[in-house]
């Protein structure tokens, strides 16, 4: 092997592949950044859903009371009127 053969400030020939530690480093580094971005967005949306099931829930329970009340306020009119 020739010095020419080198490249300049590697001990590694010229023609040698592969990535280098730096490289490598940063590659994890951004791959980690990504995965905590995902995660946070999972995570977010998961306490979203919950936050919208329960006033799904609330609204339901709403719902249900006026539909009982306006119909015996329908009932109870109607009964009165009738007599």
């Amino acid at each position: 092997m020739t010095a020419g053969a080198l490249r300049a400030g590697s001990a590694r020939p010229a023609d040698s592949r592969g990535f280098s530690l730096v490289e490598v480093v940063v590659a994890l580094s951004i791959l980690s950044l990504v995965l905590l971005a995902t995660v946070t967005g999972l995570r977010t949306l998961a306490n979203t859903q919950v936050s919208l099931e329960r006033m799904t829930e609330r609204v339901d329970e709403v719902r249900t009371v006026s539909s009982f009340l306006r119909d015996t306020i329908e009932s109870a009119a109607s009964g009165s009127s009738g007599a």
